[in-house]
């Protein structure tokens, strides 16, 4: 039996990239304070088209997609639901979607952060842009606030990606 060790491992050619199945090759963190409302209803709609990028090393790769969505929902009455799902490059991902939602008249204003996560194989080794979509289902009058400023500090977004070496 052979047994190698190393301290370091360079590739030999540059820009080839060293590529270990099930190990992460990146991590990129990205966030927004942009406020966007939404309040359209029955389709989906995007919240952030990009909110952030990444080029993968390998088309083998897969990308894991971990948000932390900041919403506020205000101005209602009657009942209403929001579903987020991811999008890559503008084109929505069905996989994995967040909600938020209240029934009755006058709700207490809720502020939530809506955690969601995506394990996506985009199959290229261009850039990739991931984004937000939200679809609003609902029986009084809507207003659903991303990245809210409450006056108490603004809230953020936050997408993380990690390519893992497929």
């Amino acid at each position: 039996m052979s047994q190698i060790n190393v301290d370091t491992i360079n590739e030999k050619t540059t820009g080839n990239g060293v590529n270990i199945p099930g190990h992460v090759l990146q991590v990129k963190r990205f966030e927004t304070s942009e406020h966007v409302t939404v309040t359209t209803g029955s389709s989906w709609e995007d919240v952030y088209t990009a909110l952030g990028s990444i080029t993968p090393v390998s088309t083998d790769s897969k990308i894991l997609a971990i948000a932390n969505i900041s919403c506020y929902v205000g101005g209602s009455d009657g009942n209403s639901r929001a579903t987020l799902r991811f999008s890559r490059n503008g084109t929505g991902l069905d996989a994995n979607t967040g909600y938020v939602g209240f029934t009755g008249s006058n709700p207490s204003a809720p502020m939530v952060n809506l955690g969601m996560t995506l394990l996506d194989t985009p199959s290229t080794t261009s850039s990739v842009n991931y984004g937000i979509q939200v679809n609003i289902g609902t029986s009084g009058t809507p207003g659903y606030q991303f990245s809210y400023d409450d006056a108490n500090g603004e809230q953020i977004s936050e997408l993380v990606l990690m390519e893992i070496g497929g």
